[in-house]
């Protein structure tokens, strides 16, 4: 089983390398060189992903979305968080600064599982620092995210549900571009909740699912 796992992954870590840009052109940044600036893709399992990698994606979750982890999770938010990040299955697809190969601007990360009884491509993350967003970068690495699923499923007898992804609820910008992009709530998902006198009370977070096109 654990063989058969691992070779899920590396065919999963081989279609991510060819669907996914191999480089990213960034315009409209500040560089004292002249020299065309650009972020190079690198696809890896959590196995074989270097500890500095890590660091510098926790980094750009602390800078991005620390205030809700806080809120829900307490000042040592980190510590749990890390072990989430180190979860065995997990593929980090994501960018590094030309100049610097440890600093990650861009990465996204997933999991091929099983979501309440459905086989999904599992989104953990898709993080963009703010320098690199309102560039589209976010809806082409989602989209790219999509094809992979697709590509994998007509390749692999595992027969993928599609997509699914968690957000934090009161994160109303990320919530409205997974909607845009094709996501609803699940039916297993945290829901709403009508108080009296018409208050809505909102879960911590949503569970979104996008099934696969026919």
């Amino acid at each position: 089983m654990t063989n058969k796992i691992n070779d899920l992954s590396n065919e999963i870590v081989s279609l991510a390398e060819k669907i996914f840009p191999s480089r990213l052109v960034i315009e409209d940044i500040e560089d004292n060189d002249n020299d065309e600036r650009f972020l190079q893709l690198s696809v890896k399992h959590i196995n074989n992903l270097d500890s500095e990698i890590i660091s510098s994606c926790l980094n750009l979750l602390e800078l991005n979305l620390s205030h809700y982890y806080i809120k829900y999770n307490g000042e040592n938010w980190k510590d749990g968080k890390l072990l989430e990040m180190h979860e065995d299955g997990l593929i980090y697809v994501y960018y590094t600064d030309y100049k610097n190969k440890c600093n990650v601007p861009i990465f996204l990360s997933f999991m091929n599982t099983i979501d309440n009884g459905l086989k999904v491509f599992y989104l953990y993350e898709i993080q963009i620092a703010e320098n690199y967003r309102n560039r589209k970068n976010g809806r082409l690495l989602l989209s790219k995210f999509h094809d992979l699923c697709s590509e994998f499923n007509q390749k692999s007898n595992e027969k993928l549900y599609g997509t699914a992804l968690t957000v934090f609820s009161e994160n109303e910008a990320a919530y409205r571009f997974y909607l845009h992009n094709g996501y609803s709530i699940t039916n297993y998902s945290p829901k709403d909740k009508k108080l009296r006198h018409g208050k809505i009370l909102k879960p911590e977070y949503y569970i979104l699912s996008r099934p696969l096109k026919p």
